[in-house]
């Protein structure tokens, strides 16, 4: 179903890209790579740019300067619907669901890039298209089960429990079998059960694609991903393995602030004995948040 690949083993490659939005520079030279086969975590505060790097990857945005290479091959005009046939696939912040539609339809539209039948024997329904429906079904049908959620297949998006809606948005995205896929913020609203399945199920994929995944729990990247990039203000401040991120102190002052000295205590003569007397401030209190919840 796939297409060839000029060169598999590039995989993706963003080098100095730069987007902006009027006088906002909302990425400024953002380099990474994703290898084939390896969970690569985009993190940040809100704002940072991960979402904007995901629409400049997918050809939603277009960069001021800058490329991205895909298995060897620059990626200039590209756009968001010719991402199957590239090997790529996105899922969304929300689900994106189609209400109106099965679960089983849902998944099934993932496959809307490498369908053959033409307009016109879909519209009589001869045998061609009847014969790709039911190929496409059965795979559907099969990528459910795979994710565990073929008893939702005949019910409709809107009566499912939303942790189960994930699961299908997921299903949507693995029908083309990619060989990159965008994770744009996977667990948002799941629980910790929840995630604890999607972390296994994203390392599970590396067997079969490269994965970018943006994500803002931070215990489900540390327990996932290989490698890690931080951004803080469109520019990447830190990049490494879990360890390495763990330990940056970019990536503390990124997510918490720098501390700011207390006015008073810094007029006062005893200000220094006063500061070691005092409680640990909201910084330090954030910071050990942090740590421990990082170390997860």
């Amino acid at each position: 179903m796939a297409p060839a690949r000029a060169d598999a083993g590039a995989g993706l490659q963003v080098r100095e890209l730069t987007v902006h939005f009027g006088g906002l520079t909302a990425l400024d030279q953002v380099s990474l790579d994703v290898a084939p086969h390896e969970v690569v975590g985009l993190i940040g505060p809100n704002g940072a740019g991960k979402t904007t790097l995901f629409n400049a990857i997918t050809g939603f945005v277009r960069p001021a300067r800058g490329t991205v290479s895909w298995e060897g091959r620059p990626l200039r005009r590209h756009r968001a619907h010719h991402l199957g046939r590239l090997g790529i696939a996105r899922t969304l912040q929300g689900v994106g669901l189609w209400p109106g539609l099965t679960v089983l339809e849902n998944v099934a539209c993932g496959a809307q890039p490498f369908l053959h039948a033409d307009l016109l024997s879909a519209l009589t329904g001869t045998w061609r298209s009847s014969r790709e429906e039911r190929r496409v079904n059965e795979e559907a049908a099969s990528v459910l089960a795979e994710l565990g959620v073929s008893e939702w297949a005949d019910r409709f998006p809107g009566s499912l429990p939303y942790g189960v809606q994930k699961r299908v948005a997921l299903a949507r995205a693995l029908m083309g079998r990619p060989r990159l896929l965008l994770l744009d913020e996977p667990a948002s609203g799941l629980s910790i059960a929840d995630m604890e399945e999607l972390s296994g199920r994203i390392r599970s994929l590396r067997d079969e694609m490269a994965v970018l995944l943006v994500e803002h729990h931070m215990d489900l990247v540390m327990a996932t991903c290989d490698r890690i990039v931080v951004l803080n203000f469109g520019e990447v401040v830190a990049a490494g393995t879990p360890a390495e991120v763990r330990a940056s102190p970019e990536v503390t002052a990124a997510y918490l602030g720098e501390p700011v000295a207390d006015p008073v205590l810094a007029e006062s003569p005893a200000g220094s004995a006063a500061a070691d007397d005092r409680a640990p401030g909201p910084t330090a209190g954030a910071a050990k948040a942090w740590s421990d919840d990082v170390a997860g």
